[in-house]
């Protein structure tokens, strides 16, 4: 048991520290994309393009048919056993029926652009947009699969070359230089479709040359569609329903309200769902190997792996959660400008709901692991439905921040409900008193944040990050002192070590002093 603890939370530790790396420099790419997007644009033309984002995003769930859930499920099953076949029959299976729907979705939305954002949205300007990111469908279908392939195989780095690079990076850098020129907002659409035709091709050529070939006729793929889609049908629904809860409020906001409102609230939208990366990071690795771990029936494992994941994600997640809730006019007019200010109240409403969920740790992902696909499609299901009920009922009433309301209800009340049934499978426990260590670590370099941000009433922007720095580097202090790490932090430290190539010896001297 020993032996498999230290090789999973090794796996673990790298993968998640590449993962983290891609999911931070996504992050980078897309924050600086969509700040330069905004204050270019201004609210109404940075909405527009929001809202076309949003329509593509929902598509593409829609038509990965739940397969991508299938990948991270069989490919490590199945790589687990040996059987090549039936692995490159996942592949083969993964890859081409979402293309097919793909391109189905892609031909409805670009035949009837006119009606969507004429008779649903009353937003004319909309209809070249959506034929524009309408061709955009099946790449960014593809684009996503091969990212889940990637995480599958533990091959996380090639989401570096990918996604990252191929599509977040260019899609940056080609936007700038369309804005330099003068650039329009079909402009910068046209760029959006360029950057994922590039991340495709990328992907697909690094799949057959350095993960897995599926043109090949060396191994003859065998295929069980059945037991495929009977795990993939029910999360189908499950990943369309978890991205309407996440994506509805944009979407009612265009036909409710205006294209500023949709601007504004997309603006808070990207600084409070940020917190989300580190559950994603986690978690995005530690399905496959908790999938394995299944397969070999190490069940008390995957209980331990959850803890400590689950810790981890509690440590990183806090302290950007509190700077959210206490400043959050800071963040937004330093990044996107006073324009976008009066999203404020979204930010902080949006933050808790974010954060809460982080912390309740990867569920989706285990529950997945132990063939629970159709509790959480049931409990994803009503609280989607919950969710649009609630956006058609508050965002005419409060607008923006009806919709924050709407959003946060939805999400906390499904997680919650995840988080219990997961607790009933695995058994687990968690060290609340680890956990109030934690916070007061975090609220006490917080207070004389607060203290700065109080004598500097328009701090500027170098001001905030020095103190945001600071404010880090307190935390992490008060972390070893309150003695908030163990054994397992060692290992994690270790695997980082070798697989970024930095000494970290002086940090692990000191937590080695400082177990619980």
């Amino acid at each position: 048991m020993e032996e498999y603890r230290d090789y999973a939370l090794k796996k673990i530790a790298k993968g998640a520290g590449i993962i983290f790396t891609s999911i931070i420099l996504t992050y980078i790419f897309v924050f600086v994309y969509r700040i330069i997007a905004a204050r270019y644009l201004g609210p109404s033309g940075y909405g527009l393009l929001s809202l076309s984002i949003t329509i593509l995003k929902l598509s593409t769930v829609v038509a990965l048919l739940g397969l991508q859930f299938g990948v991270g499920k069989f490919v490590g099953f199945y790589m687990a056993r040996k059987d090549i076949s039936k692995t490159k029959g996942v592949l083969v299976s993964s890859l081409f029926f979402p293309l097919i729907s793909s391109i189905v979705i892609a031909a409805v939305i670009y035949l009837y652009s006119g009606q969507i954002s004429g008779q649903i949205f009353n937003m004319p300007d909309l209809q070249p947009m959506l034929k524009i990111f309408s061709i955009a469908l099946p790449f960014s279908v593809l684009t996503q699969m091969l990212r889940f392939i990637f995480i599958s195989f533990k091959k996380p780095q090639f989401i570096l070359f990918s996604e990252v690079f191929g599509e977040k990076f260019v899609n940056l850098i080609l936007t700038i230089t369309i804005i330099i020129f003068g650039g329009t907002l079909l402009g910068i659409s046209y760029v959006y479709l360029v950057s994922l035709i590039i991340a495709f091709a990328a992907g697909f050529i690094i799949l057959e040359k350095k993960v897995f070939s599926i043109l090949s006729k060396k191994v003859k793929a065998k295929f069980d569609l059945p037991r495929l889609f009977r795990f993939a049908f029910p999360t189908i629904f499950t990943g369309i329903l978890a991205l309407v809860m996440a994506w509805t409020d944009t979407i009612f906001i265009g036909i409710f309200r205006t294209e500023d409102d949709v601007g504004i609230y997309n603006v808070a939208y990207v600084l409070a769902s940020s917190l989300m990366i580190f559950l994603h990071s986690f978690g995005d690795i530690f399905y496959p190997i908790s999938s394995e771990l299944h397969s070999k029936n190490k069940h008390p494992l995957i209980r331990e792996m959850f803890e400590v994941v689950s810790k981890w994600i509690f440590i990183t997640t806090l302290p950007f959660f509190l700077i959210a809730v206490v400043f959050p006019k800071h963040l937004i007019s330093a990044f996107f400008g006073y324009q976008y200010v009066a999203g404020f109240n979204v930010i902080v409403i949006l933050a808790i709901g974010y954060f809460l969920s982080s912390i309740m740790g990867p569920t989706t992902f285990v529950l997945q692991v132990y063939n629970k696909t159709k509790f959480v499609g049931f409990y994803t299901t009503v609280f989607a439905i919950v969710n649009i009920i609630l956006n058609i009922i508050l965002i005419p009433l409060y607008g923006i921040m009806g919709a924050a309301f709407a959003t946060v209800i939805s999400i906390l009340s499904v997680n919650i409900i995840k988080f219990r049934k997961l607790k009933e499978i695995l058994k687990f426990s968690l060290d609340y008193r680890a956990y109030a260590k934690f916070i007061i670590a975090a609220i006490i370099p917080l207070f004389f944040a607060y203290l700065v941000s109080l004598y500097f009433i328009r701090m500027p922007i170098i001001i905030k990050i020095l103190v945001f720095a600071a404010y880090l580097v307190i935390y992490g202090i008060l972390l070893i002192a309150f003695r908030c790490f163990s054994e397992h932090d060692i290992i994690v430290l270790n695997a980082m070590e070798r697989k970024l190539g930095v000494n970290l010896n002086p940090v692990k001297r000191i937590i080695k002093r400082y177990f619980y």
